[in-house]
């Protein structure tokens, strides 16, 4: 195996967490009072012999947008050492799918072996969520966080043990974002040491990279199945012509094969550039990395790799370059075997008397490709300050330093590694350490366009009403950012595995499940998102009584119907509805269709009068809901006695009818009764305690026999009900009276008066009345008042003695009568 060149051991020291800055550090540093505090303020002589280099100018470069105006806001300050904040912060942030960012800190926390922690840029909270401990979990976390498609967040250790006695090798772990659970999942047994970030597939597989591990121990790329939790090691690296040390991740590139970069070894000892496929055949290191101290491209390519919108790779050398010790931008273009590598800048440039204005050094961390569609790096040193940059970079090599570390608005942060565009377009990042603690969590205010966009068509919607979602990856295209995940926090959209992923842009109908606020996301490269909330509301409904009895007897069954209907959408309100009589609830049914039909027995009801309503309880899509009142009337059946006194009775005379309704449970029955026969109506008169009493006369009435009908009309407690009574009504008996002279004379007549009576009883007879002289018939007469006046002429009777008599016929009401003979002479 080939020596190892100084500089790994320099890598491994600049990996584990440093010591916090000397007090006599800081004295010096304030010493230099305010003036010496300004960006740019101090001053540095450029090296002997170092020219100032103008930028490489191409034609039809793009014009670069940001040159001003870039201010930092200081998140968070890690602590010092003797906080159980974590410390050091070394590998790049990541936006997970819930819109936090999460990262690690390679010292601190309870056990001091690092932290797992998270800021929410829209609560501006920072937690430390996860202390490592030394032995189980492994120490001092290097790499960055990735979200897999299974919705884990993974990351690697680079040792075990205590702070300060760690052991090289390290492990891959396991973080639950929604139940904190922290899971060691494999311990690297040659060596281990991934400095590089992990890069998933999307379909169950981790690749990832390794500074000395392998079967030479100088290095391996290999990849964790995370469905099945197998680890692989896909390749050794040998030390000699394929290199050693990597500490940059991999890239799986657009055609399908992974592509990265060794810091050591190759033709001239100072890293290659290699690819492989994915089951780690074809492995072939298709660039040596040519001189550590003036070539162009620089040496010991220590970071990731990125995949452009162009297909190309682009990628730092951490070290030499043209410009010495600072490193260099290039591009892989990608072809297998085939590949070739390009250098396009030196790193580092200076501006007199500005030594390294630009900025160098890009040790880890990824390139990150923001929605403006510029490449965007963290070199650890240089700037005006010089305590790292912030550099946009286009694919021609053209570079614009758009903020320099180590001033008093950061805090006097150095050694920045890494940033990541957050969706509202400003830089996100950390620094490994700073002039009064122990780095910073910071973000630069660079307004880009979002790299990652999901949009909803409505901010407010309905459960089970569908919405509509929108996503689309800016510029920012690579292979990573193809491998693209939307979850939601109900489950309806998307979801972890095969079932999240989506291509780089599309829309897509979901349909809420419940009520609340849901977030959405995208998710692509496992470290960029873009999440959309929703708050979702329940459905609003109307609960209606389509039909019910107003009144029915105690004792039967009501039927009684109802429908609730949505407010808003086509789907049909679920769950149950109450049927409310009163105050109490007496039944409870199953909505079918929206609908749903209550048979209540009324027979434990007490008589009387209710307000009926139905209410709805909702459900988890639907508000509940009160029907309007309707009347419900429930009535007994009294028990009703007519008698009348007497039944029978003679025309003209009165009966008395009586009638008794009997308790049934109800109030005693109040209302009329109304007495009446086919052809007559007698009355009507009021009850009173059950009772009625009515007095009928019979003087209109013929005599015979007849039905009378007692009719009670019912009240709020009481059904109406009948009875009858059969009366009989004689004929008055009638007495006839005969007056006149006793005597007729010849050549004279006599007239008789004849009155018919019913005596004790009222009214009159009716009909006719005849005079008899013997036997003979003279004559006859209709009775008026009860009277009739005959007159009798001399001639029409022959001389003699008469017995005369008056004789009544009778009527409907009235028995015939004779009245006493008077005798009557006629000369």
């Amino acid at each position: 195996m080939k020596q190892v060149p100084v500089l790994v051991l320099a890598l491994i020291a600049a990996a584990l967490p440093s010591a916090a800055q000397s007090n006599q550090a800081v004295k010096e540093k304030l010493a230099e009072g305010v003036a010496g505090l300004i960006p740019g303020a101090r001053h540095l002589a450029p090296p002997a012999n170092m020219p100032v280099k103008p930028q490489a100018a191409v034609a039809n470069t793009p014009t670069l947008q940001i040159s001003s105006g870039v201010s930092p806001a200081v998140l968070h300050t890690f602590n010092v050492p003797t906080s159980l904040d974590g410390q050091g912060p070394d590998g790049p942030v990541m936006f997970a799918s819930d819109g936090k960012l999460y990262s690690t800190t390679t010292a601190g926390g309870k056990n001091g072996c690092g932290t797992i922690f998270s800021f929410d840029p829209a609560t501006q909270v920072y937690v430390t969520l996860y202390s490592l401990d030394c032995d189980k979990d492994g120490t001092v976390p290097v790499s960055g966080l990735i979200q897999a498609a299974d919705g884990y967040l993974y990351g690697t250790t680079i040792g075990f043990g205590p702070a300060a006695t760690e052991v090289p090798g390290g492990g891959i772990f396991r973080y639950n974002i929604s139940t904190g659970v922290f899971t060691s999942l494999y311990r690297f047994q040659h060596g281990g040491t991934p400095y590089g970030d992990m890069i998933d597939d999307g379909h169950g597989t981790l690749y990832g990279t390794t500074f000395s591990d392998g079967v030479y121990k100088d290095g391996s790329v290999w990849s964790w199945n995370y469905t099945k939790n197998t680890f692989k090691t896909l390749y050794s690296f040998t030390g000699e012509q394929d290199g050693a040390g990597v500490t940059g991740g991999l890239v799986l590139a657009s055609d399908g094969r992974l592509y990265g970069t060794a810091a050591y070894g190759g033709t001239f000892g100072w890293g290659t550039a290699f690819v492989l496929n994915i089951d780690g055949t074809g492995f072939k290191a298709f660039y040596n990395f040519t001189n550590f101290y003036s070539a162009l491209d620089g040496s010991s390519p220590s970071a990731d790799l990125v995949e452009a919108q162009d297909g190309n790779l682009y990628g730092t050398s951490c070290c030499g370059g043209e410009l010495s010790l600072q490193g260099a931008f290039f591009r892989i273009t990608p072809n297998g075997a085939e590949s070739t590598l390009t250098p396009l800048a030196a790193l580092g440039q200076s501006v007199y008397p500005y030594v390294f204005v630009e900025g160098g050094d890009v040790d880890l961390g990824r390139p990150l490709i923001a929605g403006d569609g510029y490449i965007y790096l963290t070199p650890s040193y240089g700037g005006s300050n010089p305590g790292g940059t912030a550099l946009q970079m286009d694919t021609f090599g053209n570079a614009n330093r758009i903020y320099s570390f180590e001033n008093p608005y950061d805090d006097f942060a150095i050694s920045p590694y890494g940033v990541m565009e957050g969706q509202d377009g400003n830089l996100y990042g950390a620094t490994y350490s700073s002039g009064f603690a122990s780095g910073i969590l910071y973000e630069l205010n660079t307004g880009l366009p979002p790299a990652i966009t999901l949009a909803a068509s409505t901010s407010s919607a309905y459960v089970g009403v569908p919405l509509s979602l929108a996503w689309s990856v800016n510029n920012a295209f690579s292979n990573n950012a193809a491998v693209c995940l939307v979850r939601s926090t109900d489950g309806t959209f998307g979801g972890n595995g095969a079932a999240g992923l989506r291509p780089i842009v599309g829309n897509e109908s979901v349909t809420p499940v419940g009520s609340g606020s849901v977030t959405y996301s995208f998710t692509c490269g496992g470290v960029e998102s873009a999440t959309t909330t929703v708050q979702v509301n329940k459905v609003a409904t109307v609960t209606t009584i389509e039909s019910a009895p107003t009144t029915i007897q105690q004792g039967q069954t009501a039927k009684i119907s109802v429908a609730v209907a949505a407010h808003v959408g086509t789907n049909l309100p679920v769950g149950s509805v109450s049927l409310i009589v009163g105050s109490q609830t007496l039944s409870t049914a199953t909505l079918s269709n929206g609908k749903a039909t209550f048979s209540l027995p009324t027979t434990t009801i007490a008589p009387g009068v209710y307000q009926v309503h139905v209410t709805y309880g909702g459900s988890t899509a639907f508000v509940n809901s009160v029907s309007a009142n309707a009347k419900l009337d429930i009535k007994v059946v009294p028990a009703i006695t007519f008698r009348a006194s007497p039944t029978t009775t003679t025309q003209g005379l009165d009966s008395t009818f009586s009638v008794l309704l009997g308790k049934t449970g109800a109030p005693s029955p109040t209302g009329t009764v109304t007495f009446s026969s086919p052809t007559y109506k007698f009355g009507s008169t009021s009850v009173s305690s059950g009772m009625a009493s009515f007095v009928a006369n019979f003087g209109k009435i013929s005599a015979g026999t007849y039905v009378v009908t007692a009719a009670y009309s019912g009240d709020n407690y009481n059904e109406a009900i009948s009875a009858t009574q059969t009366i009989k009504i004689t004929k008055a008996t009638t007495t006839t009276s005969l007056t006149g002279p006793t005597t007729i004379n010849a050549g004279s007549s006599g007239s008789y008066k004849i009155s018919v009576a019913r005596p004790n009883l009222p009214g009159t007879a009716t009909g006719k009345v005849r005079l008899l002289f013997g036997t003979a018939s003279i004559g006859s007469a209709e009775l008026s008042g009860g009277v009739a006046t005959l007159t009798v002429p001399s001639t029409v009777v022959k001389a003699g003695t008469y017995q005369v008599t008056a004789q009544y016929s009778g009527d409907e009401n009235n028995t015939p009568s004779n009245s006493l003979p008077v005798a009557v002479t006629v000369r």
